[in-house]
């Protein structure tokens, strides 16, 4: 009878397969219908020592990018761990700040309702006597400018003072003692 000739790609795969499971070369030639011989030409490759060395630095390599990749991963999850931890911070502050906005709501209108009642005493009929033609208070009287208020410079008693445009700035005088 002829040699039979076996085509070792194909063979390959199933033999690694086998070999994989733990079968000797003897149980692998007999399980596909080959000999030993050609098992071990075919294997060869993959168990000499120098392959066995090869595999295992290529296994080392792989082993590095795994571990690298679950770093990134482990990173990753950090940060949306973190992105969860903001999401419920930000439910939490969502639901005091509703609160809140009812609160500020509400003071809204008393200071409203405060600036209406200074303005009317700069404005109104009951205005005071202590405000000026110009709209400044004569009765207060600062040693320095504030910075961003209407103020006009006086010399009371050889000193510099200043007087507050109370009809730009009409809450300072809620402050004022002679105010009702």
């Amino acid at each position: 009878m002829p040699k039979k000739i076996w085509n070792e790609k194909e063979l390959l795969p199933k033999i690694l397969e086998l070999r994989k499971k733990g079968m000797s070369y003897r149980e692998i030639a007999k399980h596909i219908g080959c000999s030993t011989f050609t098992v071990s030409r075919i294997l060869s490759p993959f168990e000499s020592p120098q392959s066995r060395l090869k595999q295992v630095v290529e296994l080392a390599e792989k082993v590095d990018d795994i571990s690298k990749k679950v770093d990134e991963l482990a990173s990753k999850l950090k940060d949306v761990e973190f992105v969860e931890n903001i999401r419920e911070l930000l439910s939490i502050i969502g639901k005091r700040l509703s609160g809140l906005e009812e609160r500020i709501s509400q003071l809204e209108k008393k200071l409203e309702f405060i600036e209406e009642s200074a303005r009317r005493r700069v404005e109104g009929e009951d205005e005071c006597k202590h405000i000026d033609e110009d709209g400044f208070c004569t009765l207060w009287c600062w040693d320095e400018r504030i910075e961003g208020w209407e103020m006009k410079e006086v010399s009371v008693r050889g000193k510099k003072e200043y007087y507050l445009n109370v009809k730009k700035h009409p809450l300072v005088c809620l402050a004022c003692p002679d105010y009702e």
